[in-house]
């Protein structure tokens, strides 16, 4: 006689073990459909904000005496604004927010900015304003942290100071 309760163990344990990794299975479907799906435009927006940027540091250039040891040309602070347009949500926003705090102190105007914007890297600084002064530097740096100026950074830099004529 053949004993039929060994192939009717089996087979409950092998219905039960499928039952248990099909709701595993399901779990990690479900937990992958939240996160994607659900959640999608959350961590999207935080994977965008945690990027690495490289930024190229120049080295400061030395001071130049002459022979009586009287500075001639020395090193000095260079502040430069710089947009990345990844980082920015709204460009044109941005753009006409900063153009009317510093109107005065913009050589162009919006429509070229957005111009030049487009032509370039999104991932990448550009350059709005090249070595401003300290009144311009508050201005921005007070306003830095508001949500419309997100990608506006300010750049300091050593610049050449030529003392009695510039060469």
């Amino acid at each position: 006689m053949i004993d039929y309760s060994f192939k009717r163990n089996f087979q409950t344990r092998l219905v039960g073990s499928v039952a248990i990794v099909s709701i595993f299975f399901l779990l990690i479907v479900g937990k992958l459909f939240y996160l994607q799906i659900i959640k999608g435009k959350t961590y999207k927006s935080f994977s965008d904000r945690n990027r690495i940027m490289k930024e190229a540091i120049p080295a400061p250039r030395g001071i130049i005496y002459d022979r009586n040891g009287v500075e001639i040309v020395g090193n000095r602070a260079s502040f430069d604004i710089t947009l990345t347009p990844a980082y920015t949500h709204n460009l044109i926003e941005t753009l006409e927010y900063l153009h009317g705090k510093l109107g005065t102190y913009m050589p162009f105007s919006v429509v070229e900015l957005e111009a030049k914007i487009k032509k370039s890297n999104r991932n990448r600084p550009i350059i709005i304003l090249k070595d401003i002064p300290w009144d311009v530097l508050a201005i921005v740096e007070a306003h830095k942290y508001m949500p419309v100026l997100d990608g506006i950074n300010v750049r300091t830099s050593a610049s050449r100071d030529y003392k009695f004529d510039k060469m």
